[in-house]
């Protein structure tokens, strides 16, 4: 009798554990067996005590207790009287209860109330019931005959036997009890409850067996078994039997959603039911228990109903049977905590336990590098007792005097959680958490074991061991110890440690990113979700710092970041409508533009790169979220709008373009532009995204790229843009599937330095789940090196469940799929690591030791690869695991691997201290000439001398591919011809040894020559079987052509060609090979078939049929078809083989290469040879070459019946570097005895040919190769080419710091950041200059130029004597003038001007001959310093001007400000020209003659308009100066002259260039002499002169519009600033000119803005 605790309350099985299965007295009746009957009085809620709410004696269980008359009674009341606590009102009734139960002959035990663990509340709590255990034992000490039972002492430190409420007791502590009854009853220990597993594979024996009912079931696999079709009118005969011992069964079976219902009985009598739908398929799951049976032998028989779920589909129901577990009683063994070291590779659950007592491992050697990390895991199994306080220590790890401190040793005990056995689906946020079908996983290392722990009856509890040797630590061995100690043990359990530490040091994780790393997608918003802070709050960073910690330390240093909502479209569990936020949040203004707030995602970079000093890497998912949506508020309509987008779409690039071209400014900004890649994974993999990725640019001086980062499997489909990915992931499942596609991509990538690396996620086996095997963490590290992956990915790290820490199980994909790590519900929130994270980071070490081996002493480089080809790529499995003996393999495997690494090691520690770095000698062993069949192939073995020679590795080589090709030494012969396959040592080039390798045409032999049609010889309607005795007869339409080799057969009708009298029926069913040329000129609208047999059922068909591909025909039905794709092409030659073998099935090469896979259809079933006519159903065209084999061909044999008569050249248009050979190879067919070949080049000065065929390329062009041999002619086109090497580079300058500064910062607009101009001079002077927005990173908004600095150069260069002459005039005055000029060297100081350097050298020119004479002339200086000033005035303003226009001019120039850079050139003229009218006016004026000159020069630059400019193309501008008139008191004169120097004088020049100046000039001369009147007419006064423009200092060149009277044309030369201006029609003043070009200058300027843009589009974009 009792309360709840008797009831059962809390126990699981009927009536929610009311007087259930697992309730005490329903356990207790187990143990006693047949020989007792047990009943449960007991009655939750129920007090002693009267006058409470609910007494015992007021309820019917009383009544009932009373009635039975018991043989023993056990009381056990007092929990819930300790509410009411009454202590005399208790002991007096008790007395009282005990005594009414008590008779002479019965016994009543008084079981004392059991420990309460509650200390909080107001109901039951711990100081309440110790009241209520102190009264009991005052009872006792009262009652000294009672018969007790002290349960509250036998539950002290039980608290893990309790339910959570800390009153009630789970399942074990309901057993407990039980098992305490037991004892007490009959003074034994009770017996020991073992569950035993029966697998459905286990069909024989004395008992525990399974039998199936015949004919009715499939053979099933490991895993499970199913049923043939329930034969709905008798289910019942679909049935298994199992024949067990004990007293419960747990019954387990597959599920899915064509099974039906079963109902179980035990010995005949119905006991459950199942049901056996489910959505998904799962192969073994939990269905039902049957308890409270007898110890002994029972039948277990599984009948289908006929039945099945609503839910359920399709047309048949099946039922299932997979194992079932058996519990059954033991006698108990000596108790004792037991330990072994055992395999971490596996996991040790709690139906583990028979194997781990098995077991006795208590010394283990562990293989390390310093700097590194070892692990191993000891099982401790509690047998028939429980312990308390357990802990583990270790001691220091010694050794040689030295000493690894105990500090280093991490002992962490393992905790369990649950997973669900089978996969719900994939994401649905919706979809609900499945309900049953639970495991145990084992993998949780939480808790320090150096605190204690209890671990129950007959139960399991792991230790993780983890060993961290420092860097440095001396090499040698070391010896450390674990102990582990209990309150019950008198001795502790000790496990010894050797410590083997090699003299190789492992590089920091840090460093791994170098070689093989890590990287797992993190999720920090669920972080912050589970423990309840703000995101990226200063809480949240303190947590944050251990979690990532565990990360950093694998080698992780990737981070990520989501840049839109819902990235993985809800897949990941969250508590709140948002599962993954993003990290940016998305703003559309209301005036349609876009803003976007970066406030989490700086905090969680800055966080990463500041604090944990990772994030090089930071990934942005993504580009192409799963449902290709953005969410964003609208400003407009003040809601959150989610928007889904096409990829490609006009709407989908210009949101996309806005954000990433804000990302990118923001990125670049931070610093982090480099470190960015934009995410995709296999949905956005389309050219749309990657070419709008690739247009982002931003950098100095090389603008650079966004990169990506992508997962996609498609990489055959999508080559194309898997060589676009900067760092590619690919899936393990699609590596397997393409292996041979896969190595060659990731070689391409290799080559084109792209990173590639393996992931893995949901549906990958082996895999990293939660019930997968540790060991298959450290496997798929393994895998992924092995198949050349850089690196690993897994796409969650973080993101867990609603309570992790009991149930990995989520709403999809496999359990513990969303997370590697786990919380700490503790105070402390210390990340917790897991078996399998820590089994990954294990195999990022290991690999890295391996790249470490190879990169030092490459010579081992073959060992280790030898190593990771032993890699096997798939293990047993069954539905989402790998079954136990798949894992068993697996674990022995990685420890094969780990203990090869460790003899490497040893290896390369000996190599590196003994080994050389000289090469002596290489050799090919063997003989110097190899003779191979085409298509065969021979492995070559080279030495290398010495034998410990640190690089031992050598290249192949092959001069002649065409005819032999060589990899790692194994040959492969291509095409008959001769080849010199060379090595070469990679230490030293100049050891090498070669080997020449002749390679035969493959020849098949006459005996498997059936039948061959080459329709040479057709005489009339007859065609002849060549090798055999199949002849036949023409179609009259048929005619004979030329056709591939000689003459062809051409069906001209439909279907009507050649049909062979005799059929090939001995070949059906058999082994052959028939092949054929074919050119078709049937439309691909139909069925076309070029052979047929006789009955027109079997075909080879071009097409099929309108709807079909390429294939072969099997039967009349429309799908009677083996498809094998190819798409062929009318009136175009193909070859086309047909290989049946009858082990393989039938396989189709087109020109000589298999297309898809080879059909075993055909290696099962009958079929006809299709050998019986010739030119078939839907066919017209020629057909050539027919021949047929009575057995396979391999492929060298077939790339040999592909031969035709001919010199059959492998390739007639080849390339070839200058300098370098090619051999022509040639395969000549032909019935002519003489077949001697020759060769001719047309131009043997650019290819010459020797009379083998060697062409030498001599130099760049092209030539002829004619090449004549058996009557026949080839020619063979040969282009040689140049090889272009880059032998020197453009050296690079940085502008000094205090020559910058800001000229121009308009806030909120694009011009916001301005970033500093970079420039390159060419060596033609011309000046290309970049100049970018957005910190150097946005769009480059000019680029300039092809004219402006050449011509500024001639200027200056042609000033240079002039200026010269200058000085030695002025010299006497130069002190003088001191003050003057420096307004002008201020000016120049502060220009940026890339012609600073010429400015340089003019100076130094000029003051070099200064200097000397200064102190000469100063007397002259003061004589004449009043006249000078005056007269130089004029010269130094001119210069000012001068100086101040090239300011303007640069400014201008990167300013983007157009008109102020042609403001400059124009007052570089105009002062120009203004300083030398002042030179003519001042004392100089000898120099005009050089001034002339150099005027002269300057006009004769010119440059032309490239075509594509608007309206001007193809023109040519240049500077029109006027020459300075000679001065001269008359006459004529041809040299240096001085005019006025007396008073007027008429200058007149006869250049024609100025004719009409000087006419007029002559004319005004005229009339001062009075031999001319006054006149006017075409050439009075000045003409209208468009040069003139250029004196205008004024001018400000504006757009230039078109009207009826003048047509002005503009140019700029792709940013020229030297325009010509052409006007023609009327005649119009300068002044008037000048103000129509004005008047359209805001219209100009919108042009040239437009213009602009449009070349940067071009030129960057």
């Amino acid at each position: 009798m009792g309360d709840s605790l008797t009831e059962g309350y809390t126990s699981t099985g009927a009536n929610s554990g009311k007087k259930g299965p697992n309730a005490y007295p329903a356990r207790l009746q187990s143990l006693l067996g047949s020989g007792y009957e047990v009943k449960n009085f007991g009655e939750t809620g129920a007090f002693l005590m009267e006058g409470t709410s609910n007494p015992y004696k007021s309820g019917t269980e009383y009544e009932q207790s009373k009635a039975y008359n018991a043989d023993i009674v056990i009381i056990m009341l007092g929990t819930n009287d300790s509410k009411n606590w009454n202590e005399e009102n208790y002991k007096t009734q008790m007395t009282a209860f005990y005594n009414e139960y008590k008779t002479e002959n019965n016994r009543v035990i008084f079981a004392m109330s059991p420990k309460c663990y509650q200390t909080t509340g107001n109901d039951i709590t711990q100081e309440k019931v110790e009241k209520v255990y102190q009264a009991q034992k005052a009872l006792i000490k009262e009652n000294a005959a009672w018969d007790f039972i002290d349960m509250y002492e036998k539950t002290e430190g039980k608290e893990n036997l309790y339910n959570t409420d800390k009153v009630h007791f789970t399942d074990a502590g309901y057993l407990y009890i039980a098992e305490c009854m037991y004892e007490k009853i009959t003074g034994k220990k009770a017996p020991i409850e073992e569950k035993v597993k029966i697998p459905h594979t286990q069909q024989s024996g004395e008992t525990n067996y399974f039998t199936f009912a015949e004919g009715k079931w499939e053979a099933g696999d490991a895993q499970h078994t199913w049923s043939k079709k329930v034969d709905p009118a008798h289910p019942e005969a679909t049935y298994y039997e199992v024949k067990f011992t004990g007293h419960k069964i747990d019954i387990y079976s597959g599920k899915n959603r064509m099974m039906g219902k079963v109902k179980y009985l035990i010995d005949g009598e119905e006991k459950a039911e199942g049901d056996l739908y489910n959505a998904t398929n799962i192969n073994s799951t939990f269905i039902t228990t049957i308890s409270d049976l007898e110890e002994k032998e029972h039948t277990l028989k599984a009948v289908a109903t006929g039945e099945r779920n609503a839910s359920g589909t399709g047309s048949d129901i099946l039922i299932d049977a997979a194992e079932v577990y058996v519990y059954t009683y033991r006698e108990p063994e000596e108790a004792k905590l037991h330990g072994t070291i055992t395999d971490n590779n596996l996991q040790y659950t709690q139906d583990k336990l028979t194997e781990v007592k098995a077991a006795n491992k208590t010394e283990d050697t562990l293989n390390a590098w310093k700097n590194d990390t070892v692990t191993s895991e000891i099982s401790l199994a509690s047998i028939d007792s429980s312990y308390t306080d357990v802990t583990a220590t270790a001691s220091d790890f010694t050794g040689n005097g030295n000493t690894i401190p105990k500090a280093n040793v991490d002992l962490k005990f393992i905790k369990s959680v649950q997973a669900y056995t089978g996969m719900p689906g994939y994401g649905d946020p919706d979809r609900e958490v499945p309900k049953g079908s639970r495991q145990e996983a084992n993998e949780v290392l939480y808790q320090d074991a150096g605190t204690a722990m209890n671990i129950g009856t007959n139960k399991l509890q792991n230790i993780w061991v983890s060993v961290k040797v420092p860097a440095g630590t001396a090499a040698g061995s070391y010896t450390g110890t674990v102990t582990v100690t209990a309150k019950e043990l008198a001795e502790p359990l000790t496990f010894t440690y050797t410590l083997k530490v090699a003299d190789a040091e492992l590089p920091d994780a840090t460093k791994f990113k170098d070689g093989f790393d890590m990287e797992l997608w993190q999720n920090p918003y669920r972080i912050a979700e589970y423990y309840d802070v703000t995101p990226f709050s200063e809480e949240h960073f303190e947590i944050l710092k251990s979690h990532m910690g565990l990360y950093k330390n694998a080698g992780g240093h990737a981070i990520t970041t989501t840049i839109v909502e819902e990235a993985w479209a809800g897949q990941t569990y969250g508590e709140g409508t948002v599962k993954f936020p993003s990290m940016v949040k998305w703003t559309k203004k209301a005036d349609g533009k876009w803003s976007f707030d970066y406030t989490d995602f700086d905090k969680w970079v800055t966080f990463n790169k500041d604090v944990m000093k990772i994030g090089d890497k930071i990934v942005c998912y993504s580009i192409a979220p799963w449902t290709n949506s953005v969410v964003y508020y609208d400003e407009a309509t003040k809601t959150t709008v989610k928007k889904r987008l096409t990829p490609g779409s006009e709407e989908w690039t210009t949101i996309w373009t806005a954000f990433l071209n804000d990302l990118a400014d923001h990125l670049y900004e931070k610093g982090w532009f480099n470190d960015a890649y934009i995410g995709i994974d296999e949905r956005g993999f389309n050219k749309a995204a990657f070419d709008l990725i690739d247009s982002i640019k931003r950098g100095i001086p090389t603008p650079l790229k966004l990169k990506s980062a992508g997962a996609m499997d498609g990489f055959v489909e999508k080559k194309d843009l898997a060589m676009r990915v900067d760092d590619l992931n690919v899936g393990s499942i699609a590596v397997k599937a393409h292996p041979q596609q896969f190595e060659e991509i990731r070689q391409a990538r290799e080559d084109a330095g792209l990173r590639t690396t393996i992931y893995t996620c949901t549906g990958h086996k082996p895999g990293n789940f939660s019930l997968s095997a540790p060991g298959e963490s450290y496997w798929t590290m393994m895998y992924s090196y092995s198949v050349g992956g850089e690196g690993y990915l897994r796409w969650a790290y973080d993101s867990w469940v609603e309570n992790p820490l009991e149930d990995t199980t989520h709403n999809a994909f496999e359990a513990g799929d969303c997370f590697l790590v786990f919380p700490d519900d503790s105070e402390a929130k210390v990340t917790k690591s897991s078996t399998r994270f820590e089994k990954m980071a294990e195999g990022v070490r290991d690999v890295n030791k391996l790249i470490k081996m190879k990169s030092d002493v490459p010579s081992m480089a073959a060992k280790v690869d030898a190593l990771m080809d032993s890699v096997k790529p798939t293990y047993a499995s069954s539905a989402y695991y790998l079954t136990d003996a798949g894992k068993q393999e697996l674990a022995s495997d990685m420890n094969t691997i780990k203990t090869k690494i460790a003899e490497l090691t040893e290896e390369y520690v000996a190599l590196k201290k003994a080994g050389v770095t000289e090469v002596d000698s290489v050799s090919i062993n063997g003989e110097k000439e190899v003779e191979l069949q085409q298509g065969g192939t021979t492995q070559l073995e080279v030495t290398v001398l010495p034998e410990n020679v640190l690089n031992n590795t050598v290249t192949w080589s092959t001069d002649n591919p065409a005819v032999a090709v060589v990899k790692d030494g194994a040959v492969t012969a291509k095409g008959s011809g001769r080849a010199v396959i060379t090595v070469t040592s990679n230490q030293n080039e100049e050891k090498k040894d070669s080997v020449t390798i002749v390679v035969k045409e493959a020849e098949v032999e006459e005996g498997a020559q059936v039948s061959y049609y080459s329709f040479d010889d057709v005489k009339g309607q007859k065609l002849e079987d060549e090798w055999g005795k199949r002849d036949g007869t023409l179609d009259a339409s048929c005619t004979i052509e030329a056709g591939k080799s000689g003459k062809a057969l051409n069906v001209t009708q439909d279907g009507k060609g050649a049909v062979i009298t005799q059929t090939a029926g001995d070949l059906n069913d058999k082994d052959w090979t028939i092949s054929y040329w074919v050119k078709t000129t049937s439309e691909f609208n139909k069925e076309i078939s070029v052979l047929e047999d006789s009955t027109k059922a079997f075909s080879f068909s071009l097409k099929m049929a309108a709807d079909r591909v390429s294939g072969f025909r099997v039967g009349n039905n429309g799908g009677d078809v083996l498809s094998y794709q190819y798409d062929f092409e009318k009136d175009k030659w193909y070859h086309i083989t047909w290989v049946q073998d009858k082990d393989q099935g039938l396989a189709m090469y087109v020109n000589g290469t298999r297309v898809g896979d080879i059909n075993a259809w055909t290696k099962n079933n009958p079929i006809k040879t299709p050998a019986d006519v010739i030119g078939g159903t839907g066919f017209t065209g020629l057909i050539d070459e027919v021949k047929v084999y009575n057995r396979v061909l391999n492929e060298s044999e077939i790339l040999s019946a592909m031969k035709v008569k001919g010199l059959n050249i492998a390739d007639t248009n080849p390339t070839v570097n200058i300098g370098e050979t090619y051999q022509i190879t040639t395969n000549l067919i032909t019935d002519v005895e003489d077949k001697t070949i020759t060769y001719v080049s047309n131009k043997p000065e650019i290819a010459s040919v020797n009379e083998d065929g060697l062409v030498t390329a001599n130099k760049k062009g092209k030539a002829v190769i004619t090449v004549t041999g058996g009557g026949y002619t080839e020619k063979v086109t040969v282009n040689c080419k140049k090889v272009l090497y880059a032998n020197s580079r453009i050296p690079q300058y940085e502008l000094a710091d205090k020559y910058l500064k800001d000229i121009e910062k308009a806030p909120n607009t694009p011009r916001q950041y301005l970033g500093q101009p970079d420039m390159v001079q060419t060596k033609t002077g011309r000046l290309i200059t970049a100049y970018p927005t957005g910190h150097g990173h946005g769009p480059i908004i000019m680029q300039i130029s092809q004219a402006v600095l050449p011509i500024l150069i001639q200027i200056l260069n042609m000033l240079t004597p002039i200026l010269n002459m200058i000085v030695s005039l002025l010299t006497p005055i130069l002190n003088l003038i001191i003050s003057l000029v420096e307004p002008i060297l201020n000016l120049i100081m502060s220009a940026i001007t890339p012609l600073i350097n010429i400015f340089m050298s003019l100076i130094n020119t000029v003051l070099q001959p200064i200097m000397p004479i200064l102190q000469a002339l100063a007397n002259i200086f003061t004589a004449v310093l009043g006249a000078a000033i005056q007269a130089i005035q004029p010269i130094v303003q001119s210069l000012i001007s001068i100086f101040q226009g090239l300011i303007n001019f640069i400014t201008g120039v990167f300013s983007g400000s157009w008109s102020s850079a042609w403001s400059g050139v124009v007052q570089v003229f105009g002062g120009l020209w203004d300083g030398l009218v002042g030179l003519v006016k001042a004392p100089i004026n000898a120099v005009i003659g050089l001034v002339n000159s150099a005027i002269n020069a300057l006009n004769g630059i010119s440059v032309t308009i490239p075509d594509w400019v608007p309206a001007v193309g193809g023109k040519t501008f240049g500077i029109n100066i006027p020459n300075i008139p000679m001065l001269a008191t008359g006459g004529f004169t041809d040299g240096v002259s001085i005019a006025g120097e007396e008073g007027m004088e008429a200058v007149i020049s006869f250049d024609p260039a100025y004719r009409d100046q000087n006419i007029a000039i002559w004319q005004k001369a005229g009339q001062l002499l009075g031999t001319l009147g006054s006149s006017s007419g075409e050439n009075a006064g000045l003409t209208n002169t468009a040069g003139k423009l250029l004196a205008l200092d004024d001018f400000s060149l504006g757009s230039l519009a078109n009207n009826t009277s003048t047509v002005i044309y503009y140019d700029f030369s792709g940013f020229t600033w030297s325009p010509q201006i052409q006007t023609e029609g009327s005649g119009e003043d300068a002044d008037d000119f000048m103000a129509r070009l004005k008047a359209h200058e805001a219209e100009f300027f919108d042009w040239l803005e437009e213009f602009i843009q449009a070349r940067e589009v071009a030129l960057y974009a």
